[in-house]
């Protein structure tokens, strides 16, 4: 670009993303070396979080460019999940303490946070990588961490104005042949019980979609 008679470098596209590239490459190898559930749960919530936000802009901007770094990036997410089910535990053992309500709600806060971040950045790698790569020896390990969350979500739909992120998740699972092989009837037995009298419209709309996807 020629600005006054001067030629002026502008960062092109491609530049951009070659450049978030070779950062997340660095990034995640360094997770590769420390990735087990007693070092991540080392991490204050607030860094892994951040890591995750990380993980959602270079799925959204990379796009296959990330390919290679799949089995290390849903390694993370899956080990962070596990770190989210452990503060969770946690939280409980300072109810049953008797600790104030504030720290109580200031965890499951972030705990919440997490765990959400957590499944938009599995939602959104499942639904971009559906036809070059398969999901199916995470799937055992995805659901052990899912448990508790999938047996709350009818409760989670009527306390919330918004979709819950597991809902979500279930939802893009079942846009795809090939992974609806991998969602248990748990989840959609779980999104069954959402509709009810109470349910909010997009809700019922999401659930239906999923009986239409995962029936026909």
């Amino acid at each position: 670009m020629i600005n006054n008679g001067k030629r002026v470098f502008v960062p092109s596209k491609i530049n951009f993303i070659r450049e978030e590239r070779d950062y997340v490459h660095l990034c995640f190898n360094t997770f590769r070396k420390n990735l087990d559930f007693s070092y991540m749960i080392t991490i204050h919530p607030q860094r892994r979080l951040g890591f995750l936000n990380l993980l959602a802009s270079c799925v959204s901007h990379l796009g296959h460019n990330l390919h290679q770094y799949l089995p290390i990036l849903i390694e993370i997410a899956l080990t962070m999940l596990q770190a989210v089910e452990s503060q969770k535990r946690k939280e409980n053992e300072l109810k049953h303490m008797g600790n104030e309500d504030e720290v109580i709600e200031d965890t499951r806060k972030r705990n919440q946070n997490e765990r959400t971040l957590c499944l938009n950045v599995l939602a959104d790698i499942f639904a971009k990588y559906s036809s070059v790569f398969s999901f199916q020896e995470y799937s055992d390990r995805l659901w052990i961490c899912l448990r508790d969350v999938i047996s709350k979500l009818p409760l989670m739909v009527i306390s919330s104005d918004n979709k819950p992120s597991i809902l979500r998740f279930i939802h893009v699972l079942s846009l795809h042949h090939t992974h609806i092989s991998i969602l248990p009837n748990e989840a959609v037995v779980a999104a069954i019980k959402c509709l009810s009298r109470r349910s909010k419209a997009h809700v019922i709309e999401c659930v239906m979609d999923i009986l239409e996807n995962v029936l026909t």
